[in-house]
């Protein structure tokens, strides 16, 4: 059982819970995940939030190989290249989009110089708990 809180007294989140606590289930923890399509080309361009698009669909792929989908994820960490606020607004629309408000997991957004390519933008790293 997954369940998703923001504790009255905490400052409003924006495309994500506080607190997101698990009981039973298997943990499972996904390589950080990229924009890149099977064939290893780039979705998205220069464009961070189509790059975010991409990166959830790949993550939403993989968790659909081990039968889980995105309400079993409860914690990201998104990293993003050059991270500036007008950044933020469509990286939280993709993720609400995604997630579904009501499903949100707990995120820890870090800004950084560089990935493992210079034309990746974003990446996010998901962990899940399935039944």
């Amino acid at each position: 059982m997954i369940t998703r809180t923001n504790p009255e007294g905490a400052y409003p989140p924006r495309g994500y819970h506080h607190i997101v606590t698990a009981e039973g289930g298997k943990h499972v923890w996904l390589a950080g995940q990229v924009a890149y399509d099977e064939n290893r080309t780039l979705i998205g361009g220069a464009d961070v939030q189509l790059q975010t698009r991409a990166v959830l669909a790949n993550i939403g792929h993989r968790l659909a190989a081990i039968g889980a989908g995105p309400e079993h994820v409860v914690r990201i960490t998104t990293y993003v290249v050059d991270c500036r606020p007008e950044h933020l607004t469509g990286i939280m629309e993709e993720l609400t989009a995604f997630f579904g408000a009501e499903n949100l997991p707990t995120n820890t957004l870090i800004g950084v110089s560089c990935l493992a390519s210079p034309d990746l933008l974003v990446e996010i790293e998901p962990v899940a708990v399935v039944p």
